[in-house]
């Protein structure tokens, strides 16, 4: 079968989505978006945080770029996946698999994914839409985590195909993450740019590759 070759719904009936946020949350925070920065460690960092790595993000024009899960055993709040080419993606900063400790020194053990975005949110309506545009550095955001022990190595073929079908992110019960999907037409000739997941491709529109990709149904995904 081909990609798409019947509507999204009817393939994807029966598929469980798994629990997964977006960390931009760009729809809930108005496009709020970040470029990063590697601040300066403390001198006081205890013995048992050396492991840690504290990433510093500062507002710019780019979209984050990631997705976060809770584990279903431990319960952490882990990075699910960095979305190719977003601010996360390009920074070199944030990787699948990283363990989020803090978001702006408010710690995420025992969390779901959904609050952690809450955190974020908080953090946004703090500012002003003034304050917002006028002063860049008043929208840092800093994250502590554990990176990942084995850091995953993208070794991508570029593929091209074409649509055969309308999809809507939105209305798809079974996307990890609506926010991070993205909605085309049928006819669109889309780039397929990250096929490490088995079931949902990155992808971008070939007629707008300047953005950062977004979740696809992979044609694996579709076949069942």
């Amino acid at each position: 079968m081909s990609l798409f070759g019947t509507t999204v719904a009817e393939l994807l009936r029966g598929v469980h989505p798994t629990s997964e946020a977006l960390l931009s949350a760009h729809d809930t925070v108005a496009q709020k978006d970040y470029e990063p920065i590697l601040p300066p460690l403390p001198d006081n960092i205890p013995e048992n945080e050396e492991a840690m790595r504290i990433v510093c993000l500062v507002k710019n024009k780019q979209p984050l770029g990631a997705t976060i899960k809770r584990h279903e055993i431990t319960g952490d709040i882990t990075v699910a996946r960095v979305i190719h080419g977003g601010l996360a993606d390009r920074s070199g900063l944030l990787y699948a698999g990283d363990k989020l400790v803090e978001v702006n020194g408010v710690p995420v053990e025992g969390l779901e994914p959904e609050q952690v975005i809450h955190i974020l949110v908080r953090f946004y309506e703090d500012f002003s839409s003034t304050q917002w545009q006028h002063s860049q550095s008043q929208g840092t955001i800093m994250f502590k985590l554990i990176p990942v022990s084995d850091r995953p190595v993208s070794n991508q073929t570029t593929l091209y195909v074409r649509a055969m079908a309308d999809y809507w992110p939105l209305q798809d019960p079974a996307i990890p993450c609506a926010d991070a999907g993205l909605p085309f037409k049928k006819g669109d000739i889309l780039q397929i740019v990250d096929q490490n997941d088995t079931f949902w491709w990155q992808a971008r529109k070939v007629l707008d590759l300047s953005i950062c990709a977004g979740l696809i149904p992979s044609n694996h995904l579709l076949k069942r």
